[in-house]
């Protein structure tokens, strides 16, 4: 089976679609779309950096996830399933409030969907955590809740 990874290059970049489903009840569901670049060989499909965008359907909130990736089958032949792993920070604009930074982490399993020797698509199952601070706003404080997400994505790696 031929895929991306053993193309001859070692440089690969790609694109998501998708959606996170809020399970924590705070109506912070969101489309989000995303790009990514970085190295490839045998054993990752892509081990590089990205970032996304997650705007939130219910509301004016947005976040801006910027992270490192991995997506690896554990194998140095090519495989139907693979890891994908993210992790860094993410830049919350959370409606009324100003900007803040805290942690993000996903970690899912892809199933490649189609693949010639340039091309890959794949579809990914993940559970995505934001974290989120609290804030003062001109007279209280107000608590808001980390976002732990189901998160569905859908995309190419050339």
């Amino acid at each position: 089976m031929t895929t991306p990874q053993n193309s001859g290059t070692h440089f690969a970049w790609g694109a998501d679609l998708g959606s996170s489903i809020d399970m924590t009840g705070n109506s912070m569901t969101s489309i989000n779309i995303g790009g990514f670049f970085g190295y490839r060989n045998n054993w990752f499909r892509v081990l590089g950096i990205g970032g996304e965008i997650h705007s939130m359907m219910s509301n004016s909130s947005r976040s801006i996830p910027i992270y490192g990736i991995m997506q690896t089958s554990f194998c140095n032949r090519p495989r139907l399933c693979f890891m994908d792993l993210r992790g860094g920070i993410s830049m919350n604009n959370i409606e009324n409030a100003n900007t803040q930074t805290g942690g993000y982490t996903s970690i899912g399993v892809g199933v490649t969907l189609a693949h010639s020797r340039k091309f890959s698509s794949h579809f990914i199952l993940a559970y995505t955590f934001i974290q989120r601070k609290d804030f003062d706003d001109s007279e209280t404080s107000v608590h808001i809740e980390d976002l732990q997400m189901a998160t569905l994505r859908i995309g190419v790696c050339f």
